[in-house]
């Protein structure tokens, strides 16, 4: 059985910041700053540790937090025009210029599942099969709980002073140009209509794997559909 990805893809529409599935779940994209690596101390983290379980429990029920960390291999680039720069301050910048490191970008993705869809299963996939929207999700004050919920969860996080949360505005989740989790690459259809054999990522081949369970004391077997060759995304 062949399907068109663009036939089955989840994402119905974009609207108000939101992203609507067509299995009706609700999901707003907060852009995160978090602290820098080595900069807490152990009270630091400790405070930062309660802050989540007390923005955890302000989410409704039915919701799912995902926490998407990219890294990109970069390469310094030395600020050399700035002509109030000292002479310790521009010699550091020619020491690190053009040296490798990872740019880091972090993303929270907040979604909403409807109460009455049916737990997930690796016995079917749903994007396959059809289905109606319950009918609470098309109304309005729907929405706007759950919009009141993320709103405390990130008042929370940002109280803590370590964390900063932007809200992705409609026009970053359908952009192409930007590095935002909801790019072209990542969340919209393809223009193509063909049918696509294969996924890659930059010049990365991406494939995937499938386990069915077996019974117990024996070794499950994997269908491949193949595996990704690198963690990092190069520039």
């Amino acid at each position: 059985m062949q399907a068109r990805l663009e036939e089955i893809f989840p994402i119905m529409e974009i609207d108000e910041d939101c992203i609507m599935s067509k299995m009706g779940e609700i999901s707003i994209v907060f852009k995160t700053e978090l602290p820098e690596i080595f900069s807490l101390s152990q009270q630091d983290y400790e405070i930062l540790h309660q802050c989540w379980l007390r923005a955890l429990k302000a989410l409704p029920e039915n919701s799912i937090l995902h926490k998407q960390d990219w890294f990109f291999q970069s390469s310094y680039k030395a600020d050399l025009v700035d002509p109030d720069q000292s002479f310790l301050s521009r010699s550091s910048e020619l020491h690190f210029n053009e040296r490798p490191y990872l740019q880091h970008s972090c993303y929270l993705m907040l979604t909403k599942v409807p109460e009455q869809r049916k737990p997930a299963s690796s016995l079917f996939s749903t994007l396959l099969r059809g289905g109606s929207v319950p009918q609470n999700v098309l109304q309005e004050s729907y929405k706007q709980e759950f919009l009141d919920c993320c709103a405390q969860f990130s008042r929370i996080l940002e109280d803590s002073g370590m964390i900063h949360l932007r809200r992705l505005t409609q026009e970053e989740l359908m952009s192409s140009e930007n590095d935002t989790v909801a790019s072209a690459q990542q969340m919209r259809c393809p223009k193509s209509r063909t049918w696509i054999s294969e996924m890659v990522c930059g010049s990365e081949r991406i494939t995937a794997r499938s386990i069915r369970s077996e019974m117990p004391g024996t070794f499950p077997q994997c269908a491949e559909a193949g595996s990704i060759t690198r963690h990092f995304v190069p520039m």
